[in-house]
């Protein structure tokens, strides 16, 4: 879950100054790239005009060409997304956690004023990836995603595997949202889907005894 640069509001993080601010644009602009066309859609020249750098840019930054600008863009987004989720989980009750986790999601994948996207699922359904590279990266920073959730629900009772399931659902049903509101050109279907997690999860912390809770 990343917005149009991939970076999550209120991260803090824009691009480190420096030798490295040119790399680091990249980066930005190319996460930026996979949310609105995909991973496919994008070429190194996108990435280099998007970044307002040199042509030269890509070989000397990412002598791996543009498997690697995605595995770092896929990378650096996910991290992102998921240190939100960790705070938001470390800092709250899980009905709170998970509203403020949605509420994320909504901002930064879903609004914004462009097409409603996601740069770690845009690199994880490329065809160009025919050595699994990049769905191995998108994997990771999926299960980051469910772990944190995950673990917020365990910390306050609920069983270790209905909470790994309730994570994994709620990924995927963000996820998917993101593909229905691109699809329908508005947020009406991510406001369905959330509510439904939202039920879900009602139901799931109501099946915890007050002994377990803390």
């Amino acid at each position: 879950m990343a917005d149009r640069t991939g970076q999550p509001v209120g991260s803090g993080g824009a691009p480190p100054a420096g030798r490295r601010d040119t790399r680091a644009r990249m980066v930005v602009a190319a996460a930026e790239l996979f949310r609105e066309r995909g991973y496919d859609g994008t070429g190194c020249r996108d990435v280099v005009a998007r970044a307002h750098a040199a042509r030269g840019a890509i070989y000397h930054h990412f002598p791996g060409g543009k498997t690697q600008i995605g595995v770092d863009a896929a990378r650096w987004a996910g991290d992102r997304v998921a240190q939100h989720i960790e705070a938001a989980c470390a800092d709250a009750a899980p009905g709170d956690a998970v509203r403020a986790v949605l509420d994320l999601a909504e901002q930064i994948l879903i609004g914004g004023g462009g097409p409603a996207g996601c740069p770690v699922a845009a690199v994880a359904l490329s065809a160009e990836d025919t050595d699994g590279t990049l769905r191995a990266v998108a994997n990771d920073a999926f299960d980051r995603w469910r772990a944190a959730i995950a673990g917020c629900l365990t910390s306050y009772g609920v069983d270790t595997a209905r909470a790994a399931r309730f994570a994994a659902m709620t990924v995927a049903a963000v996820e998917g949202a993101v593909l229905l509101c691109r699809a329908a050109g508005g947020i009406e279907p991510y406001r369905d889907v959330r509510a439904g997690i939202l039920d879900h999860l009602d139901h799931l912390l109501g099946t915890v005894t007050p002994s377990a809770a803390p």
